[in-house]
């Protein structure tokens, strides 16, 4: 797995929606110590924005859900893809069998973002930063985003779905193992994930599941059951990739924490 910071194609972004956005940034900051700044959320919106940092660099952000439009809405966390034009992009998702979630708009000063769900169910959001310069890629960095997954009840539907919207490759791997899975790439680069829903995990909807790089998954897992999470996938090992577990913060938000081994990095 490797992933670059704002290419077109690869994943720009991570953004938190939570019913308790205070008790969310003391999670998050003590988990990962994150640095984290608020600010105003553009237009009439209401309520702040928490931007959560790795050192100087802005990595992600959250909000707090409230109004209509978040009814029924579990807390989660959102993945953002860069696109070059976002407007082409919603029409693209369109035809293609997505359904808009939130229209394009403007965030002053920031650039153009909107959202929508692929034919399989799982949400996702697209974003055209403006002037602002590129992150650095952090993949190896404590603390930061390194991976985003798609977990869905059709791995066929959604293949081509993406591949029209984003085109991006689908590279199948161990097909006639017991959990096959896909990589997604631009280019020669794998920029994502994606893998079948299993029956056995229960009540999983379909959606896209985001990733941070730790520097030991089971002292993370200890801290964050400190800090009020649960486990939702206990730690385990994926060959020639890392350590990994699931989580929900105490806000209800599912996560996930890896630790990538050196042959990974060498890769």
């Amino acid at each position: 797995m490797t992933q670059q910071a704002t290419s077109t194609g690869t994943f720009i972004w991570n953004e938190l929606a939570t019913r308790d956005l205070a008790a969310a940034k003391t999670f998050y900051t003590q988990l990962f110590g994150w640095g984290c700044e608020e600010t105003p959320l553009p237009g009439d919106m209401p309520g702040e924005y928490a931007l959560f940092k790795l050192g100087e660099v802005d990595i992600g952000g959250a909000y707090g859900m409230a109004g209509e439009m978040f009814e029924g809405v579990p807390p989660n966390w959102a993945a953002y893809v860069s696109v070059e034009d976002v407007d082409a992009t919603m029409a693209k998702a369109k035809a293609a069998g997505g359904t808009p979630t939130w229209p394009a708009m403007d965030i002053p000063g920031i650039g153009r973002m909107g959202g929508f769900m692929d034919p399989t169910g799982a949400a996702i959001a697209i974003f055209k930063m403006g002037d602002k310069p590129e992150r650095p890629d952090l993949l190896s960095a404590h603390g930061s985003f390194c991976w985003n997954e798609l977990a869905t009840n059709d791995t066929a539907k959604a293949a081509a779905f993406y591949a029209e919207v984003f085109g991006w490759v689908a590279d199948h791997k161990g097909d006639d193992s017991p959990m096959p899975y896909t990589e997604w790439k631009v280019g020669d680069k794998s920029v994502g994930g994606m893998l079948q829903i299993d029956p056995n995990w229960g009540p999983v909807p379909p959606h896209w599941a985001v990733y941070v790089s730790v520097e030991d998954c089971d002292a993370t897992v200890a801290r964050a059951l400190e800090l009020g999470a649960e486990i939702k996938a206990p730690a385990m090992d994926i060959p020639e990739v890392g350590r990994f577990a699931a989580l929900a913060d105490p806000t209800g938000a599912v996560f996930s924490v890896i630790t990538l081994t050196a042959k990974h990095f060498e890769q």
